[in-house]
């Protein structure tokens, strides 16, 4: 079984595992290339934050963050999607 998400959320920094990298594979894969990825971090610097938009990433929020901004950024998300999810879905 394949995922077909329309949008992650991907933290940067976890155990063992390398967010840029993650981001970079999720856009080097074309049954995901239209999903959206907003990256959180706690590390904040400017630097954070053109790595990953550079590696593919739509969006870059610090945190902590309160969870409206959370919900207001992954709708903009959305908004710029197209009216069909990868695998044929409907956005709702």
């Amino acid at each position: 079984t394949q995922l077909n998400p329309m949008i992650v959320v991907l933290d940067l920094r976890l155990p063992g595992v390398d967010g840029f990298e993650v981001c970079r594979m999720i856009r080097h894969d074309a049954h995901l290339s239209e999903v959206k990825i907003l990256a959180i971090s706690g590390y904040a610097e400017d630097a954070m934050k053109s790595k990953i938009l550079k590696a593919g990433a739509d969006d870059f929020m610090a945190k902590p963050f309160d969870n409206k901004e959370l919900i207001e950024r992954l709708a903009k998300l959305l908004e710029g999607a197209k009216s069909k999810a990868p695998g044929g879905r409907e956005v709702l």
